[in-house]
């Protein structure tokens, strides 16, 4: 995958730095495959959460895990979260 997609895996790295430089309070959340599906708000996620990378995830949990990380995860600012399942 990287030989095909390695401008985009260059530019995502560019940018997460950028955002992790900076003095802003952000939270990275990194997201298995996303797939159209119901949300079903069962997943996995976490600074050190393990997931399965080729797992689809409904577009709906990681909407969910967004607003987690935005409103009730303090512990998450400044941290990169795995979300998946």
């Amino acid at each position: 995958m990287r030989r095909i997609y390695w401008k985009p895996i260059e530019d995502k790295a560019i940018a997460e730095h950028a955002v992790i430089r900076s003095d802003l309070d952000w939270v990275i959340v990194r997201a298995s495959v996303l797939k159209y599906a119901d949300g079903t708000l069962k997943y996995t996620a976490g600074p050190s959460a393990r997931i399965s990378p080729l797992r689809p995830l409904p577009f709906a949990n990681c909407a969910d895990c967004l607003v987690r990380a935005a409103k009730n995860e303090p512990a998450w600012v400044r941290m990169i979260v795995n979300v998946g399942r």
